[in-house]
């Protein structure tokens, strides 16, 4: 082989060096910007979790104070219907608009609920009461012996 042919099948080899070269550099740029994709969907990822995490928190703590305002404004509907409902004559309200509104049964609850209370306060203070005469008794009859 002489070497003008050597020097041929060299420059050959270096021209399919340098196209494996050019390539395996395309390849790996666009491994690059897969692994930067990936990476950059995993932190939308992670900060879409955040942002969800904190919205639903936010919608759980509005949640309680609703339905705490809520519950604060039917023991306040109650306690106005049955006031109205009571003092309807003060308040030249008819009878119909009353029951039209639903503030006859409201009043019914809320004066049940009342004497319920009422009646457990009153079985609070005769079991105290009971209590006292029945220590009192006891004494009485340990001082007689």
């Amino acid at each position: 082989m002489k070497l003008s042919e050597r020097l041929i099948i060299a420059c050959e080899e270096k021209a399919k060096l340098e196209c494996e070269n050019r390539r395996l550099k395309e390849i790996c740029i666009e491994w690059q910007k897969s692994c930067n994709l990936r990476d950059q969907c995993i932190e939308d990822l992670l900060e879409d979790k955040k942002r969800i995490f904190d919205e639903r928190h936010k919608y759980f703590m509005e949640n309680i104070d609703l339905k705490s305002y809520n519950e604060s404004a039917k023991i306040v509907f109650a306690r106005c219907g049955a006031f109205l409902s009571e003092n309807r004559e003060l308040f030249a309200i008819a009878d119909y608009f009353i029951k039209d509104l639903g503030l006859d049964t409201i009043a019914d609850k809320q004066q049940k609920k009342d004497q319920r209370t009422k009646e457990e306060f009153q079985q609070e203070v005769k079991g105290e009461t009971l209590k006292d005469d029945i220590l009192e008794l006891f004494k009485q009859s340990s001082n007689e012996i």
